[in-house]
């Protein structure tokens, strides 16, 4: 899909192929069979902690534990727009991966990791303003008062728009009841 020059008039979107977390899982998927077949008796369950699986779920974690599809959650605050995260530069918290394109953003994230989150774990912030759990993407996002807001689609960012203040509300009366629905 060629980019035009509306693309490019939004620089907080950015595109990348939508394969790419598919292949990620599968791959992840084939090595953790890998795993489990030679070792019978592992319960990959029990990979990591009961306290980190709560947490985990917390957060819109991917198919390969990463967080905000391993976007830098601090590079949404910078002008020049998100980038991708850097496998060399991970941290673990809230039971999910978190990857960041530099190593200063990383510092800068374990300084003050709430300043950078997404709010509603990164699930789309109009669905939950509607009592829903919806996937959040990293290509369609906001950043509102210094809050970091991901939405399921472009459609979804305009119905939060509309009357962000009520929204906003409604969401945080479900976030994270949400979760047991």
């Amino acid at each position: 899909m060629p980019l035009t020059t509306t693309d490019l008039a939004k620089p907080n979107r950015r595109l990348f192929h939508p394969l790419t977390r598919g292949v990620t899982g599968v791959l992840c998927v084939l090595c953790l069979g890998g795993v489990a077949s030679a070792n019978p008796g592992l319960d990959l369950r029990g990979f990591i902690g009961a306290e980190a699986q709560q947490a985990a779920a917390l957060v819109n974690v991917q198919e390969e534990g990463l967080a905000l599809g391993g976007f830098d959650a601090v590079s949404f605050h910078d002008p020049s727009g998100p980038l991708v995260g850097l496998p060399a530069f991970t941290l673990m918290w809230k039971g999910a991966l978190w990857q960041f394109a530099t190593a200063a953003n990383l510092k800068t994230f374990e300084a003050s990791p709430r300043k950078y989150e997404p709010r509603f774990g990164g699930y789309c912030a109009y669905a939950m303003a509607k009592g829903r759990l919806a996937e959040g993407s990293p290509l369609t996002w906001k950043i509102e008062d210094g809050q970091l807001y991901f939405f399921h689609s472009e459609r979804a960012e305009a119905l939060w728009d509309g009357d962000q203040s009520q929204m906003i509300q409604s969401a945080d009366a479900a976030w994270p009841g949400v979760l047991r629905k």
